[in-house]
């Protein structure tokens, strides 16, 4: 099998990866014992925000562990490798929020099985995304250092906004009527 197949191997498998390890990490807070630490990288809550932060530090997991793994075997090209946690996570984000807000507010439902669902959409839309990105040479990949900038911004944002939130629907868990962490 060719090197470029693998990769996209690898790419489809970030939907079933991302999928176990976000599910892992949903309850990680919980079987922490509430610890504050990993309070920091699994949801606190059941917010819209949580979930988000959920599934964006376990994918920056997933990609940066295949690379790590598989970069020499399958010749992985870096420049472009490292773009797919920021895809995956706006993307998937998009979904998220979008399917939420619009059920919840337009059709008065909200539902778990729609959650995952939109999540799913999310992670397979993407991945088709990051697929075709990885093979054209049309698409350019952005500066290495900028890819990583982007990352730390992004894991920086949500630290502070997991410490600091908004009070606004974004951030608010619904099941628990409150913005901050439930302890249970």
């Amino acid at each position: 099998m060719e090197k470029a197949k693998k990769a996209n191997i690898l790419i489809y498998f970030s939907i079933i990866g991302i999928m176990i390890l976000s599910t892992i990490s949903h309850f990680l807070f919980e079987w922490s014992n509430y610890n504050y630490l990993v309070a920091y990288i699994s949801p606190t809550n059941e917010s819209i925000f949580q979930h988000i932060k959920m599934f964006s530090y376990t994918t920056i997991i997933y990609y940066f562990l295949t690379f790590l793994i598989f970069a020499k075997r399958f010749k992985l090209r870096p420049q472009k490798w490292i773009m797919f946690p920021l895809i995956t996570i706006l993307i998937t984000s998009i979904f998220v929020v979008s399917f939420y807000y619009v059920f919840k507010y337009a059709f008065n439902y909200t539902s778990m099985g729609l959650d995952i669902l939109s999540f799913l959409l999310g992670l397979f839309i993407s991945s088709l995304i990051c697929k075709r990105y990885y093979k054209n040479e049309k698409f350019k990949p952005i500066p290495t250092l900028l890819s990583i900038a982007f990352t730390f911004a992004l894991i920086i944002s949500l630290v502070y906004f997991d410490a600091n939130p908004a009070k606004v629907d974004l951030f608010y868990d619904n099941e628990n009527k409150t913005f901050e962490k439930v302890m249970k």
